[in-house]
């Protein structure tokens, strides 16, 4: 779904465009029509007269479905608010009025009448004040959660910066692996929430390498078994880090603790086999792996994209998830993941603007 003419898109415009086709594929065409203005008049107007009708044919034995009017003017007062719902409760007034409707009871007389009109009349002020009322606090909470879920994005996004002051080169890194893990979480079909959850993991997959030395780091030859435990060390430290930030980062945290299990259960930091491991945490060491073999370290050049797609083919069934890595060799054959060598240091492509893709949704619609 996603073409090499879209390659410097935000998340946010692709998560929004996946989020716009899958809102308009759930919508059928009835949907679309009840919420045209005239098509809603058209029903209301029908329920009244079918009201009427009900009351006529029943006769003054049956008056009591008088009161089926109060569901039309709730209706209304829904759609239209209080002018809606005035105006449907005086049009159901003049329909059950005793000009209209020969069965009417003689106790139903004109008097009883206009006081019948006044309350349909007063019901769908109401019902109209009630909804307009409720559709205010409505905004409030949405701007509210809009507050707050740009703020969620904005606390992951200064994580990332700090991990760039840190360490830019992890930080060109990690732009790269969120770039090419949205990818394959795409061709996977995962759904658009999870594509957005995929693509801050990318980001922050490595966060935790905060805590690690930069002497470490940025070390030009091969680390000892001793530093290599303390590297080992970040992926726990960054999924605890974002839990003890707040526990709505649960699933991007569980994708970076899990981005260095292997699929034959030798990884780390739990030993977790095959689809044990959460597909985050599977698509993200495919990537992951692939992205560090052909960038360049400290220590080694970067490696050739045929030698490391090799490699990720030897491996997969053993250290990686045999599907991630036929959707992963597949995308690069054709040309749309990023590697540094071929498409240089950054994507170009910045972060969401917020954190939670449900809100997005609602933007977009």
């Amino acid at each position: 779904m996603l073409t090499e003419c879209r390659a410097h898109r935000s998340p946010r415009e692709i998560v929004l465009r996946v989020l716009l086709r899958t809102a308009h594929s759930r919508r059928s065409p009835g949907h679309l029509m009840l919420k045209s203005p005239a098509t809603r008049i058209g029903l209301l107007v029908a329920a009244v007269a079918a009201c009427a009708l009900l009351l006529q044919v029943s006769g003054p034995a049956n008056f009591v479905l008088v009161y089926n009017f109060y569901f039309v003017i709730l209706l209304a007062a829904y759609w239209y608010s209080v002018r809606g719902g005035a105006l449907v409760g005086a049009l159901a007034g003049v329909a059950a009025s005793p000009y209209l409707i020969t069965s009417t009871p003689s106790e139903y007389g004109a008097g009883a009448w206009l006081v019948r009109m006044g309350y349909f009349v007063a019901i769908g002020l109401v019902s109209g004040l009630m909804r307009r009322k409720l559709a205010r606090r409505r905004m409030k909470l949405e701007a509210n959660v809009t507050n707050l879920s740009r703020t969620y994005a904005r606390t992951l996004e200064a994580l990332t910066r700090l991990l760039e002051s840190h360490d830019e080169e992890t930080s060109g890194h990690c732009e790269r692996v969120a770039y090419n893990a949205l990818r394959v979480g795409e061709r996977m079909r995962l759904p658009p929430r999870d594509l957005e959850t995929l693509y801050w993991a990318g980001y922050l997959h490595d966060v935790g390498k905060l805590a690690t030395p930069a002497k470490i780091l940025l070390k030009a030859g091969p680390l000892t078994p001793e530093e290599y435990e303390v590297i080992k060390q970040h992926a726990a430290v960054g999924a605890d880090t974002l839990m003890n930030i707040n526990p709505e980062f649960y699933v991007i945290a569980e994708a970076i603790r899990s981005h260095h299990e292997r699929w034959d259960g030798r990884g780390y930091p739990r030993n977790l086999v095959g689809r044990q491991i959460p597909i985050f945490g599977r698509i993200l060491a495919v990537v992951d792996a692939f992205e560090a073999m052909t960038s360049d370290r400290p220590y080694r050049a970067a490696m050739p994209i045929r030698e490391a797609s090799d490699i990720l083919m030897g491996a997969a069934g053993f250290q990686f998830d045999p599907d991630v890595v036929e959707v992963h060799l597949r995308l690069l054959g054709e040309g749309r993941l990023h590697t540094q060598r071929e498409n240089g240091e950054h994507t170009g492509m910045g972060l969401p603007e917020f954190f939670n893709p449900e809100l997005l949704e609602r933007v977009a619609s």
